[in-house]
């Protein structure tokens, strides 16, 4: 009796990977933890360079396994790479064109020239962090000059917000000055009060006689369990 394999499996089982039967030429293979150690990567990056293709392994009773010297070939390969990379890296040398990097302080330094101060240098003057110093800007407490994505500041201006910080009172003293403003706006409102008080007429209100005499004329004024 023959089976008939429909056009879908067989393409499903051309793309799958070979399935080697082990025996004992396969005890040199490795697991991919073995080869995560051999490449001195995780095993994350194991199965990504299988998947792309930089090594290759084979199915060995549902697990993958990898050979030695495959391994090897890539460690190889990935030497040769990192070696390239550094001889086509620019050195400096005597006498050789500056990087970016390297004219990068020059660049600074001639923006600073005339006297202005960076943020970093206005910061350590201050004595906080560049973040609060972007606070003290949005206050308006501190005036710069912005030149593309950098402030620069003037001397003077950073001394002034420094002489206005050391006289403001931190810490306890902060609270106790400001309790001591809370009693006296208090003591102040209750005297404005009590003069208001004093000063204003009193209502002079006197029940006559009469009224004094006339019945209760509703049942709603007549107290409960009281007879007239």
């Amino acid at each position: 009796m023959t089976t008939v394999l429909s056009d879908e499996h067989s393409q499903k089982t051309a793309l799958a990977p070979p399935r080697i039967e082990p025996d004992a030429s396969m005890r040199r293979l490795l697991s991919i933890r073995e080869a995560a150690e051999r490449l001195g990567c995780t095993t994350y990056n194991v199965v990504y360079l299988r998947r792309v293709g930089r090594i290759t392994g084979m199915v060995v009773n549902h697990r993958v396994r990898f050979d030695p010297d495959e391994l090897e070939r890539a460690v190889r390969e990935r030497n040769a790479w990192k070696e390239a990379a550094c001889k086509k890296r620019p050195r400096k040398e005597a006498g050789s064109k500056k990087t970016p990097r390297d004219e990068a302080p020059e660049k600074k330094s001639s923006l600073l020239a005339d006297g202005l101060l960076s943020s970093q240098e206005a910061a350590q003057l201050l004595g906080t962090s560049r973040a609060y110093l972007q606070h003290f800007i949005n206050k308006g407490l501190l005036r710069g000059t912005k030149q593309g994505h950098r402030w620069t500041f003037t001397r003077e201006v950073v001394d002034a917000l420094l002489k206005r910080r050391a006289a403001m009172p931190t810490g306890h003293l902060m609270y106790r000055l400001q309790q001591a403003q809370a009693q006296r706006r208090a003591k102040i409102k209750q005297a404005m009060q009590a003069r208001l008080d004093a000063e204003a007429p009193r209502p002079a209100f006197v029940l006559s006689t009469a009224m004094r005499n006339w019945p209760i004329l509703d049942e709603r004024d007549r107290l409960r369990g009281t007879r007239y």
